[in-house]
Protein backbone atom coordinates (compact mmCIF):
# COMPACT_ATOMS: atom_id res chain seq x y z
CA UNK A 1 0.00 0.00 0.00
CA UNK A 2 1.31 3.46 -0.92
CA UNK A 3 1.06 6.62 1.17
CA UNK A 4 2.30 10.03 0.09
CA UNK A 5 1.03 12.93 2.23
CA UNK A 6 2.27 14.06 5.62
CA UNK A 7 4.48 11.05 6.16
CA UNK A 8 6.66 11.01 9.31
CA UNK A 9 10.25 9.81 8.92
CA UNK A 10 13.12 9.59 11.42
CA UNK A 11 16.74 8.49 11.58
CA UNK A 12 16.23 7.11 15.09
CA UNK A 13 18.89 8.16 17.59
CA UNK A 14 22.50 7.93 16.42
CA UNK A 15 25.84 8.57 18.11
CA UNK A 16 28.02 11.37 16.75
CA UNK A 17 31.74 10.80 17.39
CA UNK A 18 33.73 13.87 18.46
CA UNK A 19 35.98 13.54 15.40
CA UNK A 20 35.54 11.91 12.00
CA UNK A 21 37.80 9.59 9.99
CA UNK A 22 39.99 12.56 8.93
CA UNK A 23 40.55 13.63 12.53
CA UNK A 24 38.29 16.70 12.05
CA UNK A 25 35.72 17.79 14.63
CA UNK A 26 32.12 16.83 13.78
CA UNK A 27 30.54 20.27 14.20
CA UNK A 28 27.82 20.47 11.54
CA UNK A 29 24.86 18.50 10.22
CA UNK A 30 23.77 18.78 6.60
CA UNK A 31 20.27 17.66 5.59
CA UNK A 32 19.44 17.39 1.91
CA UNK A 33 15.86 17.54 0.59
CA UNK A 34 15.49 16.43 -3.04
CA UNK A 35 12.39 17.15 -5.10
CA UNK A 36 12.48 15.15 -8.35
CA UNK A 37 8.91 16.14 -9.29
CA UNK A 38 7.38 18.97 -11.33
CA UNK A 39 5.55 20.52 -8.37
CA UNK A 40 6.50 22.21 -5.10
CA UNK A 41 6.73 19.83 -2.14
CA UNK A 42 6.96 20.60 1.58
CA UNK A 43 8.52 19.12 4.70
CA UNK A 44 8.91 20.15 8.34
CA UNK A 45 12.40 19.18 9.55
CA UNK A 46 13.95 19.27 13.01
CA UNK A 47 17.15 18.02 14.62
CA UNK A 48 16.90 16.67 18.14
CA UNK A 49 19.82 16.35 20.53
CA UNK A 50 19.93 13.88 23.41
CA UNK A 51 22.30 14.50 26.29
CA UNK A 52 22.83 13.47 29.88
CA UNK A 53 22.86 17.09 31.08
CA UNK A 54 25.99 17.68 33.10
CA UNK A 55 28.91 15.69 31.66
CA UNK A 56 30.11 12.98 34.00
CA UNK A 57 32.69 10.24 34.00
CA UNK A 58 31.33 6.75 33.59
CA UNK A 59 32.72 3.30 34.09
CA UNK A 60 31.93 0.58 31.59
CA UNK A 61 29.62 -1.14 31.29
CA UNK A 62 27.28 1.80 31.77
CA UNK A 63 23.65 2.68 31.26
CA UNK A 64 22.28 6.20 31.44
CA UNK A 65 19.21 8.08 30.26
CA UNK A 66 19.53 10.93 27.75
CA UNK A 67 17.16 13.89 27.66
CA UNK A 68 15.80 15.34 24.41
CA UNK A 69 16.10 18.96 23.36
CA UNK A 70 15.36 20.52 19.99
CA UNK A 71 18.73 21.52 18.56
CA UNK A 72 17.32 23.06 15.36
CA UNK A 73 13.78 23.39 14.01
CA UNK A 74 13.81 24.41 10.37
CA UNK A 75 10.02 24.65 10.31
CA UNK A 76 8.14 24.04 7.08
CA UNK A 77 10.51 24.05 4.12
CA UNK A 78 9.26 24.39 0.55
CA UNK A 79 11.33 22.56 -2.04
CA UNK A 80 10.80 23.85 -5.56
CA UNK A 81 10.30 21.43 -8.49
CA UNK A 82 13.39 19.59 -9.71
CA UNK A 83 15.67 21.16 -7.10
CA UNK A 84 17.61 20.23 -3.99
CA UNK A 85 17.41 22.24 -0.77
CA UNK A 86 20.25 21.90 1.72
CA UNK A 87 19.67 22.63 5.41
CA UNK A 88 22.66 23.09 7.71
CA UNK A 89 23.04 23.53 11.46
CA UNK A 90 26.00 23.91 13.78
CA UNK A 91 26.49 21.18 16.39
CA UNK A 92 27.76 22.61 19.68
CA UNK A 93 30.15 20.20 21.43
CA UNK A 94 27.87 19.51 24.41
CA UNK A 95 24.77 18.93 22.25
CA UNK A 96 26.01 16.49 19.66
CA UNK A 97 26.71 13.15 21.32
CA UNK A 98 23.40 11.64 20.18
CA UNK A 99 21.18 13.14 17.47
CA UNK A 100 17.91 12.31 15.74
CA UNK A 101 16.47 13.87 12.59
CA UNK A 102 12.67 13.96 12.44
CA UNK A 103 10.62 15.11 9.46
CA UNK A 104 7.01 15.23 8.32
CA UNK A 105 6.19 15.99 4.72
CA UNK A 106 5.37 15.06 1.17
CA UNK A 107 7.25 11.78 1.21
CA UNK A 108 6.07 8.60 -0.46
CA UNK A 109 6.08 5.20 1.23
CA UNK A 110 5.39 1.70 0.03
CA UNK A 111 4.89 -1.23 2.38
CA UNK A 112 6.08 0.88 5.32
CA UNK A 113 9.34 1.98 3.68
CA UNK A 114 10.44 5.22 2.01
CA UNK A 115 9.81 5.09 -1.75
CA UNK A 116 10.93 7.25 -4.67
CA UNK A 117 8.61 9.51 -6.62
CA UNK A 118 8.11 12.35 -4.13
CA UNK A 119 10.31 14.28 -1.71
CA UNK A 120 13.51 12.52 -0.54
CA UNK A 121 15.73 13.29 2.47
CA UNK A 122 19.29 12.40 3.48
CA UNK A 123 21.58 13.63 6.25
CA UNK A 124 25.22 13.50 7.32
CA UNK A 125 27.38 15.01 10.06
CA UNK A 126 30.91 16.29 9.55
CA UNK A 127 33.35 19.16 9.81
CA UNK A 128 32.00 22.47 8.48
CA UNK A 129 33.52 23.70 5.25
CA UNK A 130 36.26 26.27 5.77
CA UNK A 131 37.48 26.69 2.19
CA UNK A 132 35.55 29.95 1.67
CA UNK A 133 37.08 31.49 4.80
CA UNK A 134 40.47 31.98 3.18
CA UNK A 135 39.08 32.95 -0.20
CA UNK A 136 36.58 35.68 0.68
CA UNK A 137 37.10 36.40 4.38
CA UNK A 138 33.75 35.27 5.78
CA UNK A 139 33.39 33.60 9.20
CA UNK A 140 33.80 29.83 9.21
CA UNK A 141 30.24 29.24 10.43
CA UNK A 142 28.89 30.91 7.28
CA UNK A 143 30.82 28.79 4.79
CA UNK A 144 28.33 26.25 3.37
CA UNK A 145 28.85 22.51 3.17
CA UNK A 146 31.27 20.11 4.76
CA UNK A 147 35.04 19.93 4.48
CA UNK A 148 34.91 16.29 5.60
CA UNK A 149 31.91 14.07 6.27
CA UNK A 150 31.67 11.34 8.90
CA UNK A 151 30.40 8.36 6.91
CA UNK A 152 29.24 6.61 10.10
CA UNK A 153 26.52 9.29 10.41
CA UNK A 154 25.23 9.11 6.83
CA UNK A 155 21.52 8.37 6.51
CA UNK A 156 20.37 7.83 2.95
CA UNK A 157 16.67 8.24 2.16
CA UNK A 158 16.14 4.48 2.29
CA UNK A 159 17.75 4.40 5.78
CA UNK A 160 15.02 6.60 7.28
CA UNK A 161 12.31 4.88 9.29
CA UNK A 162 8.60 5.50 8.71
CA UNK A 163 6.95 6.36 12.04
CA UNK A 164 3.64 7.57 13.48
CA UNK A 165 5.45 10.34 15.47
Amino acid sequence: MSKSRNVFLTTAGFHVPDVNQNGDENNRIVITLTNPTNRTLKAHVRVESYSEGEPSFIFLPAEYTLTRTILEDFGKVEVQPNTITRLEAELPALDRSTLRVVTKGDYKTEDGNPASGKLEISSVVGYGNTLAVNLINIPESLAPGLHSADTSTLFRYEDYIVTDE
